[in-house]
């Protein structure tokens, strides 16, 4: 019950604007659902500070090329976001390092499924990283992992595609 009045709520709300910005297609679908014709709602709202971000990868080639391969991941620690079947993945193949920038409900509980897993060696929880740090931690990856159940917009695929990482995303993600 509590689910259709919030609904029921949130179509009053946007049934009375003429416009809208949405972060990307699930956006819009959304914003339709609710009543706001698609016709009307721009794209566009959601970016990044490439300039931070585009130089990261200059100088990267010294990199010691003998070492696991960095897989990195920013996010929020919450269920969608499929921490957890990334671990049991990675469990089985432990030939990557898979470093995780970002904080939330499931932070305790990944580090002890981390510990539990035996991951240890192949799984680093970097925590909440400050923005301005956030390039240099682009820049020690091989590859970005947005591994997504559900997300409306993932802004740091749009950072390490500005980095000049390679981006590996579910189909779930709204960034596609």
């Amino acid at each position: 019950a509590y689910g259709r009045a919030k609904m029921y709520f949130k179509r009053l709300l946007v049934r009375r604007f003429q416009s809208g910005f949405a972060a990307g297609t699930p956006h819009r679908r959304y914003l339709s659902e609710l009543g706001l014709p698609c016709e009307q709602c721009f794209l566009g709202c959601d970016v990044i500070d490439n300039s931070a971000f585009g130089s990261s990868r200059i100088g990267s080639s010294d990199r010691d090329r003998t070492r696991m391969p960095t897989i990195l991941s920013c996010l929020r620690f919450i269920p969608e976001k499929n921490i957890f079947g990334v671990l049991e993945t990675l469990n089985r193949r432990r030939s990557w390092h898979w470093k995780i920038a970002g904080h939330g409900p499931l932070f305790a509980p990944v580090r002890e499924k981390v510990v539990e897993l035996g991951l240890q060696d192949h799984v680093t929880l970097l925590g909440h990283v400050p923005y301005s740090d956030l390039p240099q931690i682009y820049l020690d990856a091989d590859v970005y992992l947005q591994p997504s159940l559900s997300d409306t917009w993932g802004l740091a695929v749009n950072e390490a595609m500005a980095s000049g990482l390679p981006c590996v995303c579910a189909d779930a993600t709204g960034s596609r």
